[in-house]
């Protein structure tokens, strides 16, 4: 699969709140936001209820780019599609395969809609302050 290919899939997850599909594709030996594979899904799983709890069943991206990133990271702004609500994300990727998924906190893409909350998928980092 292609750094491409696996990028959209992942993110055909996340847009669709798939936690279960999500954890089939993402690699057991890679730590995502600093954590285990496991402990992602769960938090990734209740980041997806917020929601979902909110009355979004589908998340719309946007490509932009999070400040202070590499060549090998692409960034995403995924938008709830009734609560405007948002998380922003990097996906890194050497080789056709993903090493890693975290927050962006310095979302460097001023044309996105930002009329929503904020959630972040580690609710106990949240900030980067």
């Amino acid at each position: 699969m292609t750094k491409k290919n696996i990028r959209k899939s992942i993110l055909h997850c996340i847009e669709n709140l798939n936690s279960q599909t999500l954890d089939l594709i993402l690699d057991s030996e890679i730590t995502y936001l600093n954590y285990d594979k496991k402990h992602f899904i769960i938090l990734i799983s209740d980041c997806f209820d917020q929601f979902r709890n909110n009355g979004d069943s589908s998340l719309k991206t946007s490509k932009g780019k999070c400040k202070f990133l590499n060549d090998s990271t692409q960034s995403y702004f995924l938008t709830g599609e009734k609560s405007r609500n948002y998380i922003s994300l990097n996906i890194e990727t050497i080789d056709e395969k993903v090493i890693g998924i975290s927050e962006c906190y310095c979302f460097s893409d001023i044309s996105t809609n930002k009329n929503g909350n904020h959630i972040f998928i580690d609710s106990k980092k949240g900030s980067p302050f």
